[in-house]
Order: C-alpha cells, then structure tokens, then sequence
C-alpha cells in the first residue's frame, strides 16, 4: 500500500478528504497574495484555519482505509468534515472572485470559518473512537496461517476445463506462470484446479492467498508452515502407505502422549534449525553445490544440464533417485534424477532421515497424540492443520530457532522477514516444491516472497495470481514467468453459467434473462454466478407475481445486503482498497453514468480536471490506470456513435458496487437503476446523478444548497437553476430519452434558451455540457462564465457563437459537433488557453485566420464540415497534437504545406478524404503516432516510412470496419539511394484478384516482376528489412538460400508464376514468422525443423488438373497456429487439384501437435455457418446457413448446394465435428 498521500497532490480534491486539499492551498495563496492588506484583521483565523485543517487533512487520510472498523458517528464526523471542507472551498472561490471583481463589496468570511472548524475539532477531541480505531487498526496480530483454494465451486464454471489444460501445459515447461485477470475472472478458480490436480507430483506444497494490507509477516509465515507440514504429510503417507503394502501395523511407544508430542515438536524444531546449522559450517545447500552466503533473491542457482523432456510427461523423482512418469496429466517439472551429489554431501540424507523421524513418531503416536492435543486450537484430526499449528508455534517462538542478532542498521520489521526468508529459502533449496500465491497485490510483496522461493534443479513450480499489472510487468521482467491471461466469458458461455445457476436453484429462467444477466456482468464469471443465484432466490418460489426484471433490479438495489452476492462483493472490495486515494477518487466520479452507457475518454477526463481530482498531465494516466484494473473497458465498436473516437463504458456489476462506495462516502448520489431517487431527498449532496430526468415532485424535494456537480441523463427541463448558485459541473444529456423513467417525463417541456440564460448566472461553473438538449443558441451572458473551462453542447439545435466567446478567458475545450453551426467567429483567436476546438459534422465553410493565436491548442477538428480549404494560419498551431480533417475535400498539396510544418503533431486522420499519395513531408513529423488512411485510396507508403515503423501506427481498410497495420522494423537508412531508385514502396494491402484488404503486417515490396532475385538484392541490403513482398518468375535455389539467409525477416510474400518441387529446410527462416505464397501450383515441401517459429501460413493459387498430391510437411512447422487457402475469382474449392491439396492439408493437420486453424475462401461462402457440436461429413443435419442479411439460406438453393459441398469435401471422417464459416472464411478445426 502507498503511505497516506503518497502518489496525489496536497492540493487535489480526494473522496476521503474532500476539498480540504484544495482549502489548504487556496488559504495560503490567500496569506500570500496583495489582498492580505486589506484582510490584516483576518490574518489570525486564516493562520488558524490553515492549521487545524492540516491536522484534519492527516488524520482523514490515516484512517481513510479503516473506515470499516470505524463506528456510525465516526462515519458522521467523517462525513461532516467533508462536507465542511466543500462549504469552505466555496466560500474561498466566492470571495476571491469579489475580490477581482469589486473588492469592497468582498465580505471576509473567514470569523465564521473558524468557528466552524474549531467545532468540528472538540467535537473530535471529545470523542475517543477515532483514536482508539487508529490504534486497533494498527495493533499487529499473531502469526497465522492463511491458506485458500477456489471459494466458487469449479462444477458451476464453463470453459474452464480447456484453460486449466492450457496452464497445466504451461507449467511442464515453465518453472513460473503469472495468472493475470481483472476480478471476478475465475484466476483463483484456476490457479486453485491446477493444485488440485498436479500437487501430488510435489514433495511439499502451499496454496495462499494474500490480501492487500497483510503484513509480509504473515504471508511468509503462511508459506513456511504449509510447505513444511505439506513435506511431513507427504512423508507420513508414504509411511502409512508401506505399512498397509506389508500388512504391519505401527508399533506404538512407551511413554505418556505429552512426552510424545513435546518428542514430535522437538523433532520438528530440528528441522527448522537444521539448515542453518548446515549454512554456519559452510555446508553447500543440497542439490546445488553452493555454500553459506548463496542468495535467495530468487535467482538461479547454478545446475547440471537439464534432463531432456519425455514425449508423454515430464518424469518425477522417486526417493531412492529413479524415475517414473506421473498419470494423468503427465509430469511436471524437470525433475533431476541424479542422487550421487546429494549422497556426497550427506546433507539430503540427513534431512531425509528428519522427515522420516518426524513422520515416523506421528504414524507410531498418533492414538496419543490425539488424546493430548496441548496445542491451543489444534484439531489433530486434520493431521496438516495440526503440523502447521506445531510449526507455526515455533516460527513464533523466534529466538528458538534462530540465535542470531537483527542485522544492523535494520528494522525490526525487515530482520522478522529476513528470518523467515531465511529459513523458507532454505528448507526449499532442496525440495520439489509447489508454490501458488494467490491474488499479489503489490509489486514489494511479491520482491519480498520471491527472494524465499529459489530456484533449484528439481522441477519446482510457482504460480502467482494477480489483478496489478506492474505485478505482472516484474514478475515477467525479474522471474521470466509466462503470462496466462484469464478474460470475460464468450457471450454464448456467459448465458450458458447463467442457466446452470438457475438449474442449481431449481428456478425459471430463459435465453433473454440470462443474456441480460451476462451482459450486466460484464460477462465475468464471479458476478454470473451471484447475481444469477440472486434472482433465482428472489424468484422463488415461482409465482404470476415475480417478474424476472423486478428480481434483477432488486438484485443490484441490494448489492451488499443479500448473501450470496458476498463473494462478489468481498473481490470489488478487495481490489477497491488496494486503489491509491487519486484513483479511488477518480473511480467513484464514474458511478454518475447509468450502466453501460458509452462515453469518450476525453469527456471523463475533463470531469475530473475540473472537479480538481487531477491535472492535465495526470487524469490521462489515471484513466489508464483504470482501464488496465479492468474497471473501465472499452465498448464494441457495433453501435460507435463517433468512429474516430474510442468509446468506453462500465459494467452494471461494477457500477452498482461503484454507487454503494460513493453513498458510504457521500461523495456521490445517484437515482435510477440500483436506488430509488426518494433516498436523495432530505440530505445534502455535493454530487448527484440521476437516470431518467427530474420531475418536479423530485426537485421540490431536492436540496440543491451546497450542490457543486449535477449530472442528469434525460428530461432536466425543471432544474431550479437559481438555487445552484455554488455548482461547478453541470452535465446534462437529454439525447439517450430510453433510460428508465424517462418515458414519465415526456410531458415536460425541454431545456430551451431562456434556461440557457440562467445557466449563465452561475458564475462558478468550470464545465458544462448540454448534450442533445434543444436549445438554439448560446447568448451573450456566456461571457459572464469567467472560470469556464469546457463548453460542450454538442448535438445540439445551436445556430452560432457569439461574438462574447471570446471573453472565457479559462476556456480550454469548445465542443459545438453536430450542430447548425455555421460560422466560428474571429474573437475565437482571444482564447489563448483554449487545447481543443471540435466543428465537426457542422456547417462551418471556412477556419478564421485568428486561428493562429490558439498557441496552446492540442486537438482540431474539422471532420464532415464544408471546409473546403485549410487556411495557411494552421502551421503556426506548433502544440497541435491532433488533427481531424476526415470527409473534408483536403488535397495532398495542403498536407504537405499546411499540415508538414506541424512538428508536434502525434495524430492525423485523412481518413474519407480523396487523397491517394501522401506526400513526404508527413514522414518528417518525428512526433506523429497515428495516421488514419482508412477509406481512401492510399494503397502504399514511400519506404521511408520503414525509418518510423517503431513509433508509427497506420489504420487502413474501409470506413466500417478499419484495421491497424503494424510496420515492423525494417528501416534502410544505408541503402536510400537504392530505394530511391528501385521504387521501393510499404505496400499495406493485399491484392487478390479485385480485392484489396488490409494486411496484418506492412511489407517492404519490390515492384515489378523479376525472373531472379535482382542483382542488388543481397545479405547486406536485405540484413535489416523484416517483411518482403515481391514477385519472381521462378523460385531458384540460390534466391531461396538468400531469402533464408534474411536475419530479421519476420513476414514474406512470394509471388511466384513457377514453382517447382521445392524442399524448405531446417537452414534459415530463424525468424519468420508469417509466409504468403502466391502461385498457380503450390508445390512445396517442409522439412524437418524448417521454419520454426512460423505460425500464420497462406497460399494463394489457382486451378490445376487434378494429381497425386505428395506430403506438404506441414507437421514439421512446430509453431505452425493457422493455414490459408484462398482461390482465385471465378474458382471454388471443388476446382481440379485444389479440392487434392486441401484434404492433403487438412489430413496433416491433424497430426500435428498443435491446434491448427485451416480457412478456405470461396465466392460462394457469404456469411456464418453455425454447425452443431458434433455430425457426420455429408450431412447437413444442425446446420444453419446464412446469407449477408443473416436470413437462413434455402439448403436446397445454389448457394446452399455450394456450401453443403464444401462441408463434404472438407468435413472428414465420420463422427468429426463440422466446420465453421464465418464472413467468407471457412475455418476448420
């Protein structure tokens, strides 16, 4: 955890501290500033003021993750303390804008202030609870061990049997692997069916979970019981299994059970101990030849070679150094089967004879020690549980097992950790371990564990659980782990968990409620399962009366009170808690948006700016931030009302968690959806949000005095305007009226201008928006809004600006989009802090020339407008970072004058424009990120865009549907006069035929066609290019052997009109990854280890008689994921010989070690074919075929013939399940 405040500005707006970050600051402005003079006599209680609060500001942040131990007044003076920091901050700004205005008419408000404040601090020292919170919160608690496995029972999953066989596969060849996922994802679940299933390959083994204010403490204390109980338990089953397998029986001591527990606990101090006995004599650690001082900061200890992998498992160790391969899921680990070195040192044998002592004595002694029981809790029944209490008493006892002095200059915190590192590191150096540490919340807790789990030789294994990615970024850097990456449930998946839970319930339910269900969910697994068990309990018992909608509803209404939504919410919580306060903040700023709502980035970006929760350098990253925690995500792109911007939304699941956290801090209240609009009535409320309009029966009710953030979505015509007098956001969006309520407010009238006019009386408004709302005009008053600084009325009936625009000196965002604008006024050139200007999808003809004096704008756009020209002034914008001229008539001469001189500029759409060239001054804009070229008709990029194809990022294709092209590395800085004067070009299509679609990777093409390799194509000019395209007449082998030869190629497009038998060998293509083969006759043949890392490959050809067609080899691309077969227009897949070379394909991909996709492309195939789960080639039972208008296609009908053919031709041996199509691809699987 960050240490209060760390990581946010003092002077930030806070949802624990509220505005007394900002209050402080503006207080010491105010002791600063040239009206002191004139304030002598409230110099004191500013002074004073100042003070207290400082002390107010720090004790709110100490207690600020400690709230849920605090009691109910606590919680009140907690909140009244904000809400007084709100009322002061108001008063500062409304005094200092008197101030500027007319300072005698200013009235000093500070006399009322501080009586105020020092109220609120008796009130404070009266009462203990804080106190005494603080101090319990801080209070250590006793070593414990904290083991966990899944909480959701794994029968209820789907589609969690192919990634537990995908994470087993991982851990066969990967000493670490990071599960990663937002929460609620099912990480545990997994990390937890793994352990369950290979455990019993290890010698000891732990599986923990870790929260994120645990001490380290605890955390090692955790793993170090476990493990060494777990080796114990492991011992004494072999035991038990040896005496059953000879028909003995234990032989039972002579003496009294205490003696034989305090035996049995000696026994197991030994062993703690031992290591260190054996490290203070220089003993080399077992099984790593490596003396006292060997580090345990987790790097590898030096090894023998490692024995080679067995075909069917990875072979375990038994004790007596053989081995055998385990069953089931084959072998984990590389476990070394050598036991001479370890005999050398007599270490492993002496610890060995440990364990078997100890296990040993328990099997002997067990009906004693089952009598005596000393230890404090210890159920002895659970033989682990009662070793890990032995353990744990011991590990408490410290100067017992250890007699050496804390390390100078150290804490004792960090000699506690040490110790425990010590000992764990120790005991594992020679132990075939399992480690699982579930859900690692903070990079130093993972720096902390690692440095006990060292490597060894013995095919140990460790996975890490997480929701942080710096989690994940360290542990990938510092441990080399693979990432195992657990996402959303498909859609299909998703309603199918819903079913299940609803069956388990024995409730009603149907295909529409689940689908609502999954999507409220955001398709995560955790909240499926809770919120679907909800509504079945809530729907039960079935009666004409509980409608399915109401149960949801109530669901989320209740989202902390009903039971089974606890595992739900204990995960938001967890993950909440561990957020920084500026996170926290900006995050509970998100539940003013109804569930699923889209919205842009830069939108909620300025809402925070201008609330004060963050800078302008600081909200993007925050944004980030919670984009990678997975509490924002990214909207489909179905249904983007603006495709040139990205469109965000949050799940229901999360909101509803979001609403509760914000109305337990009184930071924000909302109405609609998960709360009754009644609960905002009769309380003050600095932010209120609410979904389906204001009537007026609720704004009779409302108490709008201390008001600073108003956010409606629907009809808000009845806003009492007048008594917002302290309101600083105002956002109302009256364009989406289908939100809920909505329909009750169709009688109202709407916002119209004469409201318009009293917004203008607002004078601290910084932001606002009045997005669809019917008004037709901006009038003069706008000019009063001095410390406005956005302005969006996009999608609105206004007509023009006024010439008073100018006068909002603080204006940094103008949005007039989607309106009747016309004309932008010249007095726009006054605003000097304006950074984006937005007239686009307006009327507007021409920019005004005063556009020049906008030095700070950042972002233009002048998308779907009428101008027809861009004016000459737009080069001196030089802070110009973005710029949109997508639909405008822009010719390539303005790019390369206007828009070439713009150094800063990091994106430019040209985008449904008539460009075809784009010239080259754009490739000296050394900041520029993104070009969009989608839907026009540039077709290639001079080659020196290769010299930024690390920084550059092209989107091409049509308008509906446009992709990125990635430009690899592959600049020729040496050679320019060679591709100067070849005419070598970045082609960024592909061409088949008459169709051009975009490639997934940029390729270098050599124009024209050659009958070789041209003479100037050699090692060197080829050494750093990375995808080649060109067009040879015929393949020969030395061209071949150059073309391998190429170091850094990663893509290859071979266009080629003979090809003979041609063999690819084990030689060269280190690199390749992606091959494209485009000729009449693919004749080709892979050998043994050619091309090993290639994954993706392609063919291209057309019609030839028909032949015997030999072996491909496909089975020797070891990385091979995909093959690609795409005909000719005017040819089918049943054409002579293609129908050949497609079953030899399809027939070695089955042998293949990997899952391969194999897609054909034909003319006759236009849309989905959705197969049944399982059929028989040649038939067309289960299918569904479908056309562009997605309506079921007549089997009996041309079309349908034609693809009933393919799936014969194609679909294999009987029993085998049926392909699927999809767009114009068939993939086969």
């Amino acid at each position: 955890m960050e240490a209060a405040g760390a990581g946010e500005a003092v002077a930030m707006t806070a949802a624990a501290t509220g505005a007394l970050g900002p209050v402080i600051e503006k207080l010491g402005d105010l002791l600063r500033s040239e009206h002191m003079a004139a304030l002598e006599g409230s110099r004191g209680d500013i002074e004073f003021i100042k003070s207290e609060l400082e002390q107010l500001r720090s004790l709110l942040l100490r207690i600020r993750d400690k709230e849920d131990r605090l009691d109910a007044a606590c919680k009140e003076w907690m909140a009244e303390a904000r809400m007084l920091s709100y009322d002061m901050e108001d008063a500062i700004d409304g005094f200092r804008f008197m101030l500027d205005v007319e300072a005698a008419a200013a009235t000093s408000p500070f006399e009322g202030m501080r009586n105020q404040v020092q109220e609120l601090v008796n009130r404070c020292c009266e009462k203990q609870w804080i106190t005494e919170a603080i101090i319990d919160a801080d209070a250590p608690a006793a070593l414990s061990s904290s083991p966990s496995l899944p909480r959701k029972n794994a029968s209820e999953l789907v589609e969690v049997d192919e990634k537990k066989a995908e994470l087993i596969k991982l851990l066969k060849h990967k000493e670490r692997v990071c599960i990663h996922g937002s929460a609620g994802m099912g990480k545990t679940t997994l990390a937890g069916l793994a352990y369950q299933a290979v455990s019993e390959q290890f010698d000891c083994r732990t599986f923990v979970s870790v929260c994120p204010s645990q001490s380290m403490m605890h955390v090692l204390t955790s793993i170090t019981s476990e493990v060494i109980a777990s080796a114990i338990i492991k011992a004494i089953s072999d035991k038990q299994r040896e005496l059953t397998v000879n028909n003995n029986t234990a032989p039972t001591t002579q003496g009294t059970g205490e003696a034989d527990e305090q035996c049995l606990i000696d026994s197991i101090l030994e062993l703690l101990t031992y290591r260190r006995q054996v490290t203070d004599s220089s003993a080399p650690v077992a099984g790593t030849g490596i003396a006292d001082g060997a580090k345990t900061d987790g790097s590898a200890l030096p090894t023998t070679d490692t024995a080679t992998l067995a075909s069917t498992g990875i072979a375990d160790t038994k004790t007596d150094g053989s081995s055998v391969a385990l069953a089931g899921t084959g072998g984990i680990g590389d476990a070394k089967t050598e036991s001479a070195p370890h005999a050398a040192t007599g270490v492993d044998n002496t610890k060995k004879a440990l364990i078997d002592r100890i296990s040993t004595r328990f099997v002997t002694n067990k009906r004693k020690l089952n009598a005596s029981a000393q230890l404090a809790g210890a159920g002895v029944d659970d033989d682990k549980q009662y070793l890990v209490n032995i353990v744990l008493k011991l590990l408490g006892e410290k100067r017992k097992v250890t007699d050496c002095a804390p390390v100078a200059g150290t804490t004792d915190v960090e000699d506690d950790e040490q110790y425990l590192v010590d000992i764990l590191s120790q005991f594992l150096a020679d132990q075939r371990y399992l480690v699982i540490v579930d859900d690692i919340w903070h990079c130093q807790q993972w720096e902390v564990i690692r440095k006990s789990l060292v490597k060894n030789d013995r095919g140990s294994r460790i996975i890490m659980t997480t929701r942080v990615n710096s989690v994940v970024e360290k542990c990938c850097k510092d441990d080399h782990a693979v990432v195992c990456e657990v996402t959303a449930l498909s859609m299909d998946a998703a309603v199918a968990l819903s079913e299940k839970i609803f069956n388990v319930h024995t409730a009603p339910s149907d295909k529409k409620s689940c689908s609502s269900i999954a999507k409220l969910s955001g398709r995560m697994p955790l909240a499926i399962i809770c919120i679907s068990a909800a509504v079945a309990q809530l729907l039960s018992p079935p009666s004409a009366t509980n409608r399915f909608d109401v149960a949801l509803c109530q669901a989320l209404k209740g989202f902390a009170e009903i039971p089974c939504m606890k595992p739900l919410v204990e995960s938001l919580v967890l993950g909440y808690h561990c957020l920084p306060l500026h996170l926290k903040t900006c995050l509970l700023e998100c539940s003013i948006y109804p569930p699923n709502q889209r919205f842009e980035r830069d939108d909620l970006i300025r809402i925070w700016m201008d609330e004060g929760f963050a800078d302008e350098e600081q909200a993007p990253g925050y944004f980030e931030e919670l984009v990678k925690w997975g509490y924002i995500s990214i909207s489909p792109a179905e249904g983007r009302r603006h495709s040139r911007v990205a469109e965000y939304e949050i799940s229901a699941v999360v909101l509803a968690f979001l609403r509760f956290q914000a109305e337990e801090h009184g930071f924000v209240a909302s109405a609609g959806y998960f709360s009754n609009i009644e609960s905002l009535c009769g309380r003050r409320h600095s932010r209120i949000s609410v979904q389906g309009g204001l009537g007026s029966w609720v704004v009779s009710r409302l108490d709008f005095s201390c008001m600073r953030t108003l956010v409606v979505f629907g009809r808000a015509s009845l806003i009492p305007f007048d008594r917002l007098s302290h309101l600083r956001v105002l956002h109302l969006d009256e364009e989406d009226t289908s939100l809920e309520g909505a329909a009750d407010l169709y009688n109202f009238p709407d916002l119209g201008d004469d409201d318009l006019v009293d917004i203008c009386e607002l004078l601290l408004l910084r932001y606002v928006k009045l997005k669809g709302c019917k008004i037709t005009m901006l009038p003069p008053q706008i000019g009063q809004l001095k410390l406005l600084e956005t302005l969006d009325v996009r999608s609105t009936g206004v007509r023009e600006l006024p010439r008073e625009i100018g006068e909002l000196q603080r204006l940094k965002t103008l949005n007039v989009s989607n309106t009747a604008v016309t004309q932008v006024p010249k007095e726009i050139g006054k605003l000097h802090m304006l950074k984006t200007l937005d007239v686009s999808d307006t009327n507007v003809r021409e920019l005004p020339a005063e556009i020049r004096e906008l030095e700070n704008l950042e972002t233009l756009d002048v998308s779907n407008t009428m101008v027809a020209k861009l004016p000459r002034e737009i080069r001196a914008l030089q802070l110009l970072k973005t710029l949109h001229v997508s639909g405008i008539d822009v010719t390539e001469t303005e790019l390369a004058e206007e828009i070439g001189q713009l150094q800063h500029l990091e994106t430019l759409d040209v985008s449904n424009t008539k460009v075809a060239k784009l010239p080259m001054e754009i490739w000296n804009l050394q900041q520029l990120k993104t070009l969009n070229i989608s839907n026009t008709n540039v077709r290639e990029l001079p080659w020196e865009a290769g010299q930024r194809s690390n920084s550059i990022s092209v989107v091409a294709g049509n308008k509906d549907s446009p992709k990125v092209v990635n430009l690899l590395e592959g600049a020729v800085d040496n050679y320019g006069h060679i591709c100067s004067r070849e005419n070598i070009s970045i082609t960024l299509f592909d061409r088949f035929g008459s169709s051009w679609e975009p490639v997934p990777v940029a390729r270098f093409k050599i124009p024209g066609k050659h009958i070789s390799l041209p003479d100037w194509l050699n090692k060197e000019t080829l050494s750093d290019i990375s995808s080649l395209e060109i067009n040879l007449w015929k393949l020969r082998e030395d061209d071949l052997k150059i073309l391998q030869e190429m170091p850094k190629l990663q893509v290859l497009a071979l266009r080629v009109e003979v090809l003979p038998r041609t063999a690819i060998t084990g030689a060269g293509f280190s690199r390749l990854e992606s091959f494209c083969v485009d000729c009449r006759v693919p004749r080709l043949c892979f050998q043994s280890e050619a091309m090993p890392v290639l994954k993706h490959l392609q063919f291209k050809f057309y019609a030839f008689r028909a032949t015997k067609q030999e072996p491909m080899g496909i089975v020797h691309l070891s990385s091979l994921r995909s093959v690609d077969f795409r005909c000719a227009s005017g040819y089918t897949t049943d054409a002579p010989g293609i129908r050949e070379i497609i079953n030899q394909v399809r027939k070695e991909a089955k042998e293949h070690r990997n899952r391969i996709t194999l897609c054909i492309n034909t003319k006759e195939i236009v849309h989905d074919i959705v197969a049944g789960s399982t059929g028989t080639a040649g038939s067309s039972a289960g299918v569904a075929l479908m056309g562009d208008d997605k309506k079921p296609i007549d089997g009996t009908s041309k079309e349908g013939v034609m693809i009933q053919r393919v799936i014969r031709e194609v679909g294999g041996a009987r029993g085998s399940s049926y392909p699927v199509l999809t767009k114009t691809n068939l993939y086969l699987y």
